[in-house]
């Protein structure tokens, strides 16, 4: 029978394992080599996660073939796909494994999605009124959606593009929608044995998530122009930029200090989507690589915050790292951080300098008195952040 055993890793977001029989990954380039995989280069011009899904949820659109079996990046298969497929589909056209947790009912997953923060409560309330509108039982089931056996016949077609138009439709979370197109359709899904986190599977084994490094064709954001970021506080922009993407559609994005793009770059490897904006006084000196599709404003940020009246969605992550004396970073934080969207990020950079930069430049201490007086009177919510960058979400 002819199968694909495959994943899809993109931004590095997983480190796949050795595969006993051969699989192929979808990525957007750079992926290191391991045993038993092949790749597929893709550039979606989206977020890394709404590449994933799309690859995971539309597979007759990217796999020509009888049969599939999608596991996330951060499983590894140990049986024989053909065995698989013969053991566990029989008259069923697709194999899943039910919710580790125990949980049987998407209302219950919805609330524990709104208690880990994992999506925007408006979508996740609108997407479980309109199921309760047509009729969806409570506990009709859960599935985990970290495996996918699937014959691929004009019934799954169906299901699967029917489950994509939910997944963009909704909350960004694709266990919220599968069990709801299941009952639907009609489609009839087999449960695979045992329990990927407890270890009970004898098909699959799951680990944790491990990032690895990427080859980017857009100018590295882990080493771009200069030493004013830290490896960590990078990554941090990088993971903060996905989990806006996580929250917000389409979010825009306003990184107040250009320089030489630096923060800009981990700003857009970590949400594609964006509409991000650049505000400097001075024309940088360099010029941005073509992947990092910013708009760049020329000017001085403590007047023009104004020009942004013309957007009609708020800003959902300010990076400030303009003007590092106290007067312009008050200025700064008093004029960008209302137009926060609730939930929205501010981050700021040298918020704690090291005391060599204090001897040379004095008047970083300003910024730290300005980000204290600010955020006493703002009453935001304080998020850890590494090395000099200090980080508040809005809740109100």
């Amino acid at each position: 029978m002819a199968n694909v055993v495959y994943s899809a890793v993109f931004s590095g977001y997983d480190t796949l394992r050795p595969a006993t029989y051969p699989s192929l990954c979808f990525t957007d380039g750079g992926m290191v080599s391991t045993d038993g995989w092949s790749y597929h280069s893709i550039y979606s011009g989206r977020d890394p996660r709404w590449a994933n899904r799309q690859c995971k949820i539309l597979a007759h659109k990217h796999l020509d073939t009888e049969y599939s079996v999608y596991h996330d990046g951060n499983v590894q298969m140990l049986s024989n796909p053909e065995q698989l497929i013969a053991d566990y589909l029989g008259d069923a056209d697709m194999a899943v494994f039910a919710h580790p947790e125990g949980r049987d009912c998407i209302y219950q997953e919805a609330r524990e999605v709104l208690r880990q923060r994992k999506a925007q409560p408006g979508a996740v309330g609108a997407q479980m009124e309109r199921y309760r509108q047509d009729g969806f039982p409570v506990h009709f089931g859960l599935s985990a959606c970290y495996v996918l056996v699937r014959r691929h016949t004009k019934a799954v077609e169906q299901f699967n593009e029917l489950w994509w138009n939910e997944y963009e439709r909704g909350a960004k979370r694709d266990q919220l929608s599968f069990d709801y197109v299941r009952w639907q359709t009609g489609i009839k899904v087999a449960t695979l044995p045992g329990n990927l986190f407890t270890g009970t599977s004898t098909d699959f084994k799951r680990f944790p998530h491990e990032k690895q490094g990427q080859d980017f064709t857009m100018v590295d954001w882990k080493t771009a122009y200069g030493k004013q970021l830290t490896p960590k506080e990078r990554q941090y922009l990088k993971d903060t930029a996905a989990l806006i993407g996580e929250y917000f559609r389409k979010p825009v994005f306003v990184n107040i200090g250009i320089f030489r793009y630096a923060s800009m770059y981990c700003l857009r490897a970590g949400l594609q989507e964006a509409k991000l904006f650049g505000i400097d006084i001075k024309q940088p000196d360099v010029e941005p690589a073509a992947g990092l599709r910013s708009i760049d404003i020329i000017a001085d940020s403590t007047k023009c915050y104004k020009e942004f009246s013309w957007l009609d969605e708020p800003i959902h992550l300010l990076f400030v790292d303009g003007d590092h004396h106290y007067d312009g970073v008050k200025a700064d934080l008093e004029n960008w951080t209302p137009k926060l969207a609730t939930d929205g990020i501010v981050i700021m950079h040298d918020y704690a300098p090291k005391p060599e930069h204090l001897v040379l430049l004095p008047h970083l201490e300003g910024v730290r008195r300005a980000i204290s007086e600010w955020a006493q009177k703002a009453k935001w919510e304080r998020l850890d952040a590494p090395g000099s960058l200090a980080a508040f979400r809005r809740v109100r």
